[in-house]
């Protein structure tokens, strides 16, 4: 489903994309996206963070059912045009996208997008992967990493914003404990600027630009084009 003409033209003067891009970009999204309004009821639990607990069978089903239209919507209305979208429960379903795979930041960039009824639609799709594009300044990313940490919106990253961090950068190779321990030694430093969480000042000490333009750029492979962002 095609974005609505005045969306396209936003975004093609806002964004790094050309018309052509933006299309293709929206044509991925409606791959993994569902119509708005379907609410199947899906037998995992959303965990904490809104992260689902399906094994990969399970997202491979449900990657299926969608594309039959019978998959988790956002529901409770908020897109008045009718085009697809996917809820902020369900953000997992952006990694079905070959680039966004590889970058686990785009699944947690994707809730500062999510409209104000929770759902994540095309529009706001390319208006987030703008932000990993490689046109876009390296100081810019570490704020969007910056926000993308403070879940909590308090311009500070606290205890449970750093130990999700580190969960979505290590994954399930290091153990809950021992995150629980790399919390406890960065929070404890003596040199943050306020006990007990980071500030954007503190976070700029920690995280060089360039470490956020590496952790927050993807090669987006266009049609008939080389490897662009």
């Amino acid at each position: 489903m095609a974005l609505e003409e005045r969306k396209r033209d936003y975004l093609v003067k806002n964004t790094v994309f050309t018309l052509a891009q933006v299309n293709h970009l929206v044509h991925l999204f409606n791959s993994v996206a569902s119509e708005p309004g379907n609410d199947n009821q899906s037998s995992s639990t959303a965990g904490e963070n809104g992260a689902t607990n399906l094994n990969p069978k399970d997202k491979q089903k449900k990657g299926k059912q969608m594309k039959k239209g019978t998959g988790t919507g956002a529901g409770g209305g908020g897109n008045q045009s009718g085009e697809k979208e996917i809820s902020r429960d369900e953000l997992w379903r952006l990694t079905e996208i070959p680039e966004c795979t590889v970058n686990p930041f785009i699944e947690a960039g994707g809730r500062l997008y999510c409209r104000d009824d929770g759902a994540l639609d095309a529009f706001e799709f390319v208006k987030l992967l703008n932000m990993f594009a490689r046109d876009i300044p390296a100081e810019n990313k570490r704020r969007f990493m910056f926000r993308m940490l403070d879940v909590n919106h308090t311009d500070f990253i606290d205890y449970d914003d750093l130990f999700r961090f580190l969960k979505m950068l290590k994954g399930p190779a290091v153990p809950d404990h021992r995150l629980v321990e790399l919390c406890q030694v960065v929070l404890a430093r003596k040199d943050l600027k306020y006990p007990g969480r980071i500030s954007y000042e503190d976070f700029c000490r920690f995280v060089s630009v360039q470490e956020a333009y590496l952790k927050l750029t993807v090669a987006i492979q266009f049609p008939n084009s080389p490897a662009n962002s």
